[in-house]
């Protein structure tokens, strides 16, 4: 009885006092609960915001970056730089046919021919501004030459084309929008028929290998009009085989009958006169840009 009468006299907290001792122990027990579901909401919406900024830079740097090398459209500036391991006085002649306006090399026939592609595709020009202006510079002489430096057994990556011939100060770029560098081979140099068809375009430039001693003039002209194309997004249209895709590569895919064709794509491999031949181009009067190149270029949606 005196253990029970002892308990019962000891002094107990008031009851507000208990209650809100009770809660405050309550409260303590929820807030790392509360503080866990809290991490655990904010870390998905931190990786979900993050894919979402990563994928809208990537959209913004890849279209302004597209952009800025897509679209033939009025006024393009394109320098045509050359140099090679030919003879020096071949270089010369070959700067000269180009500059001329009369010659069978003039590159005023390759902005001639995109003029007039280019209006077949936009007949409501507001101005006859031309499509481009192509500057030739005089020849850049070499101190040794591409095949000297290189082995073509294998493939030369075509950076390492560019790190050559920057470190044998060839200027690239002198316009504002592309630059052609054509590197002139000599008749007793060869590369492999492959690394005629790997040429390739770093920031709007490209590089084209010529042999002026034996390649006809138009194929020559050709060739520059089709690198021009490549640069402001235009696509090959040739086969591996060497014939021309169908029906991409045709000047006029929707003619009925398909065959023979009247034209040549620009970007294709000649005239096709069935589905397994062609007839060789003769002049630019026999080269157009199809629907599908127009496109690539820009000039249709």
């Amino acid at each position: 009885n005196q253990a029970l009468r002892h308990v019962i006299e000891q002094p107990q907290p008031p009851p507000s006092i208990r209650a809100s001792s009770f809660k405050d122990k309550k409260v303590r027990e929820r807030k790392p609960r509360r503080k866990n579901y809290f991490e655990k909401s904010l870390w998905p919406l931190l990786i979900l915001l993050s894919l979402f900024s990563a994928y809208y830079a990537f959209d913004y740097l890849y279209l302004s970056k597209a952009s800025s090398r897509l679209g033939l459209i009025p006024t393009q500036q394109v320098s045509v730089i050359l140099t090679g391991d030919s003879d020096f006085e071949i270089q010369r002649s070959f700067y000269e046919d180009l500059s001329s306006q009369s010659s069978s090399l003039s590159i005023n026939q390759i902005e001639n021919f995109f003029d007039r592609e280019f209006q077949k595709y936009d007949v409501n020009r507001p101005d006859a501004k031309p499509v481009m202006k192509i500057i030739v510079h005089p020849a850049q002489a070499l101190g040794r030459s591409l095949v000297e430096h290189f082995n073509f057994e294998n493939q030369v990556p075509t950076e390492k084309i560019f790190e050559f011939l920057n470190q044998q100060n060839i200027r690239f770029k002198m316009a504002d929008d592309a630059a052609i560098i054509i590197y002139l081979m000599a008749p007793k140099n060869s590369l492999p028929r492959n690394f005629f068809q790997a040429r390739s375009i770093k920031d709007n430039t490209a590089i084209m290998f010529i042999n002026p001693e034996t390649e006809p003039s138009v194929s020559i002209m050709r060739k520059i009009a089709a690198e021009v194309a490549r640069i402001f997004g235009a696509t090959s249209k040739i086969e591996h085989s060497g014939a021309t895709k169908i029906p991409e590569g045709l000047a006029n895919p929707n003619q009925s009958p398909l065959f023979p064709q009247a034209h040549a794509d620009l970007m294709g491999a000649g005239v096709p006169v069935s589905l397994i031949e062609t007839r060789p181009i003769q002049s630019f009067n026999d080269i157009i840009i199809g629907p599908q190149t127009a496109e690539e270029l820009g000039w249709t949606k």
